[in-house]
Parts: C-alpha cells; sequence; structure tokens
C-alpha cells in the first residue's frame, strides 16, 4: 500500500474558524486519498511564522498582509497559474475586491478563504423595540444611524449604568471605513503618499464626525471603557465590528435571538484569512 504524501498546514483558526478548517481538509482527504493533511495549530500570525520557520510548512492559513515582502523574497509562490489552471476552481467565483489585495505585480501571493470581513452593525433587537426606533436597513443613511444612536443612548449619572446607543472600537481598521464610504482614504492607492489624503478637508470633517459621536452626542462609550464581552452586556443597542463575528452570534442560541444584522458601509471590505501556499513546499500541486 502506497503511503500517502503529507501535507503539513499551519493555521491560526479557532473555534467555529478552526472547525471550518478541519471540514475543508476532511473534504480534500476525501477526494485525495493519496493525501493526509497535518494540521498544526499555533496562537496567532507570530506563531504561525515561528513554527514555519522552525519546522517548515506546505501551506500557511494565516491574517497577513506584507505580500509584496513574501513575494520579493521568494517566501511564497505565485499562486495565479494554479488557479488558473485548477478545474475545480474559477477565478470569478471569488470577490475580485478580496483577490485583488494580495496581488503584488501581477503574481498572486495568496487565496483568501473564510470570508472578506466586512464592517456591519450587529443591532439589539429589543432594545430597539422597546426605544420604539425601526429596525435599520440595508442602505441607510447617516442621518438615520445618527437619529437611531441618539434615541437608543440613555445616560446615568453612574457610567456603569449607561446604556449606549453604538459601541464603536477607536481603532483605525474601524474608522476607516467610514472615511472611504464618502470617497476619502488616509493614504495614495500605491501607499505611498499621506500629503492631500490623511490631511484633506473629507478626512478632517469624517474624523470630527466620528469624535462626535463620543463627545456631542454622547452615544457611544468613551475609548478606554472596555466590556468583558460587548455582545453580552446589553449595554450597546448597536455594535459597529466586522462580518467575523456572524459565525459566533449565529451558533449563539442567544445572541442569534437577541441581534439583527445590517450594512454600514457600500465600500470595500478587508481581507480577513489567506492561503499562502509556500514556495520550499516539496509538495506543491497538492498543496
Amino acid at each position: 500500500m502506497t503511503t500517502p504524501t503529507e501535507l503539513r498546514v499551519i493555521t491560526e483558526s479557532h473555534g467555529h474558524d478552526l472547525k471550518y478548517v478541519q471540514t475543508v481538509i476532511q473534504t480534500f482527504e476525501a477526494a485525495r486519498p493519496d493525501v493526509k493533511v497535518v494540521l498544526v495549530r499555533a496562537e496567532d500570525s507570530y506563531g504561525v511564522l515561528e513554527q514555519f520557520h522552525q519546522d517548515g510548512a506546505d501551506l500557511l492559513h494565516i491574517r497577513e498582509g506584507a505580500y509584496s515582502t513574501q513575494m520579493r523574497k521568494g517566501v511564497v509562490r505565485d499562486l495565479l497559474p494554479y488557479l488558473k489552471n485548477d478545474p475545480a476552481m474559477v477565478i470569478d467565483d471569488f470577490y475580485q475586491g478580496a483577490l485583488s489585495h494580495p496581488m503584488w505585480e501581477g503574481q498572486l501571493a495568496a487565496l483568501p478563504v473564510v470570508d472578506a470581513a466586512v464592517p456591519l452593525i450587529f443591532y439589539n433587537k429589543k432594545r430597539f423595540a422597546e426605544a420604539g426606533v425601526p429596525f435599520p436597513e440595508n442602505g441607510w443613511t447617516d442621518a438615520q444611524f445618527l437619529d437611531a444612536a441618539i434615541r437608543l443612548t440613555r445616560l446615568e449619572e453612574h457610567p456603569e449604568d449607561s446604556r449606549y446607543g453604538l459601541y464603536i472600537y477607536p481603532d483605525v481598521e474601524f474608522l476607516e471605513p467610514f472615511l472611504m464610504r464618502r470617497g476619502g482614504r488616509h493614504l495614495s492607492e500605491d501607499g505611498s503618499v499621506s500629503k492631500g489624503y490623511t490631511d484633506s478637508e473629507i478626512t478632517h470633517s469624517t474624523y470630527r464626525w466620528i469624535v462626535d459621536l463620543y463627545q456631542k452626542h454622547r452615544v457611544a462609550p468613551l475609548p478606554g471603557v472596555r466590556f468583558e464581552n460587548v455582545f453580552r452586556s446589553n449595554r450597546c443597542a448597536m455594535i459597529y465590528d466586522f462580518s467575523r463575528h456572524i459565525g459566533g452570534v449565529a451558533h449563539d442560541p442567544e445572541l442569534s435571538e437577541t441581534y439583527g444584522i445590517a450594512s454600514c458601509t457600500k465600500r470595500r471590505g478587508y481581507l480577513y484569512d489567506v492561503f499562502d501556499r509556500i514556495r520550499y513546499s516539496c509538495h506543491v500541486q497538492a498543496a
């Protein structure tokens, strides 16, 4: 009996994402009994790369963005020829925004998997109903968004007793979609120029609008206020976060009953997970 070829895969997935990866592996092994996938877990992206440098791998499942560096150093292969020649995969099946993100000088450094994470509003249906505020609908305006947040906010003498209309984490990854939705950006398309972008009027007005959410309208807890689990706290009627939380909400009976989901941006999303094919894999075709 022929010994199966072993493919070593290092992933930082956990929870539902890990189950997804395991399901994909099972499906692949059923179709390719000549290949055995050895799945190795790491805690984060750094751990994935550390294990790769120590023991090597055929595939990395990682949240990563330094594609040009990896391509220049020859760490990963160009996947475009493999994608074009694979009878089971079609380029048009991918969201083009997600596929273009890991491209560098016409070469494809990685394949997007799991999802392209886009910003969303998770809204507490009970809080909306109690306040008599209509559920948000896709395509709602900034004015409707702000009006709902104001009507859903109840400030108390003791901050821990306050109920807010909105929770938004003060990080550029969360704030930039508001700017992009208005047609602005922090950097030029090639990422080399900030002047005229970061200091533009549209950037200034967008961040003034965001600051007003905290200071003027007081619809969101101030930066630095943390919740052990904002989804279970019931203190924020709307939670602005990314689509990567959909699985956790959908698979939890309590949370799936509590929250609805609406879009909050019409602009591009953010690549979530990717599979890198390592240049030094001994089993390139199988990988």
